[in-house]
This record gives structure tokens, C-alpha cells and sequence, in this order.
């Protein structure tokens, strides 16, 4: 009989800033939760937690470039909506 140990190793990484931070915590809610969201939707997602569902979080989703329109926002709060995340 052998003896088997096994030994946790523990690795610990920095996140670059708090809007990264949020997404990878958006990520991992995602994939436990099955919910289908892009990489995108989860950037803009971050930007709603860190300032608020408003109009200055949906300026600076327009001026980052992850969308484009105020119709794709608003289609973009319509699936969050259906989906009970805001």
C-alpha cells in the first residue's frame, strides 16, 4: 500500500485595476450561473457596478467603444433586465 499526500498550493495574482477585478468577478458569477454574456456585455456590466446604471456610465460605455449606439445600450439593458441582473 502506498501512502498518498497531496499538497495544496496556493498562487496569488494581483488584478490590474478594480474594473478588471469586477469582470473576472462578473466572469465567474457567468459561468456558475450559466448566464450568456459577451465580453463586451460583462465590460459594460463592470461600468454599471462601479458607477451606477446612469447616464454618465452609459457616456463613458459610448467613449470606451464597447458599444457604440444608446439603442445598443438600451437593447443591452433590456437582456439584463430579462435576465434579473439589474
Amino acid at each position: 500500500m502506498s501512502n498518498v499526500s497531496s499538497i495544496f498550493v496556493e498562487q496569488k495574482f494581483l488584478l490590474p485595476n478594480k474594473h478588471v477585478s469586477i469582470m473576472f468577478q462578473i466572469t465567474n458569477y457567468c459561468f456558475v450561473n450559466s448566464v450568456d454574456l459577451s465580453k463586451g456585455e460583462i465590460a459594460a456590466l463592470a461600468l454599471y457596478y462601479i458607477h451606477g446604471v446612469s447616464e454618465e456610465a452609459d457616456d463613458i460605455i459610448i467613449d470606451m467603444k464597447i458599444f457604440t449606439s444608446r439603442q445598443s445600450i438600451k437593447n443591452f439593458k433590456t437582456k439584463l433586465h430579462k435576465l434579473n441582473i439589474i
